[in-house]
């Protein structure tokens, strides 16, 4: 759902050209993920032996000598006791939260063992997206998304190449509103916004927040800063309205300026 902002519900609206943040060509690499041909690998080893009294239990959270990794398996190992045992185990792509727990009646110690199959970059392509309009206009300024492992399709790579392209291709894409407010605005929910209106034409602009501020003293005022993420909707008005209101806006300053010269005669 878009929330629909008018211009009577706003005090001030700033849309500032930033030139500096304007990319018409974006590019994203994609670094797909494969098991490593060497199958399962041992990725973790404690260093020094963890000591556990009767009954006691501790949590042990470990990080991975390389990663990503999958199919992690860990056992604990050199038992210095006859019931050294795993709890409770959640493994990451990264790492792992091991809980040990010394089942047995008398003092005893252990080191933990990972073993998983680790995860290798097979190649690198990169998706592209640009917006050629902005290139005639302002030349070819390009952006690289930062290498993301997530990034495992051309789908992903597309769909983030598109939403950077919608917003930065245009220089006027942030917006600053100072309104009366509404606490029922999230941070990511879509707002429409006029962008210009005058002689006629209504053009509005749907905008993303990322930055909303309430204030309240004794009445309720906001600061929403939104992140353009669709191209501007024109009215439908027909072009003749707005010549219509052109030559009326002439008429009435070419009157204005007859009263302020009989203004001056007195």
């Amino acid at each position: 759902m878009v929330y629909i902002i008018t211009k009577e519900n706003y005090f001030d609206l700033e849309q500032p050209a930033k030139s500096e943040e304007l990319f018409n060509v974006i590019e994203v690499p994609i670094k797909p993920l494969v098991p490593d041909p060497e199958t399962e690998q041992e990725v973790y080893r404690s260093e020094t032996a963890i000591d556990l009294i009767p009954g006691e239990e501790k949590e042990m959270i470990i990080e991975f000598n390389t990663s990503p990794v999958i199919d992690c398996e860990g056992t604990p190992d050199e038992v210095g006791g006859l019931n050294i045992i795993f709890i409770a185990e959640e493994y990451y792509a990264w790492g792992a939260k091991i809980t040990v727990k010394n089942n047995d009646v008398t003092a005893g110690s252990c080191i933990i063992v990972v073993t998983a199959t680790p995860l290798n970059a097979a190649g690198e392509e990169i998706v592209t997206d640009s917006n050629a309009a902005s290139i005639s206009e302002n030349g070819n300024l390009k952006y690289t998304f930062p290498g993301n492992q997530l990034i495992q399709d051309r789908a992903l790579g597309q769909d983030i190449a598109a939403a950077l392209l919608s917003s930065y291709s245009t220089a006027r894409k942030d917006v600053t509103l100072t309104w009366r407010g509404d606490p029922a605005i999230e941070l990511v929910d879509e707002i429409q916004v006029p962008e210009y209106q005058k002689h006629g034409l209504d053009v509005q602009g749907i905008f993303r927040v990322f930055k909303n501020k309430l204030d309240f003293d004794g009445a309720l005022s906001s600061t929403t800063d939104g992140r353009k993420m669709m191209e501007t909707i024109p009215s439908e008005e027909p072009v003749t309205a707005i010549q219509d209101t052109i030559s009326t806006d002439v008429d009435e300053i070419q009157d204005t300026t007859i009263e302020i010269e009989s203004i001056q005669d007195y």
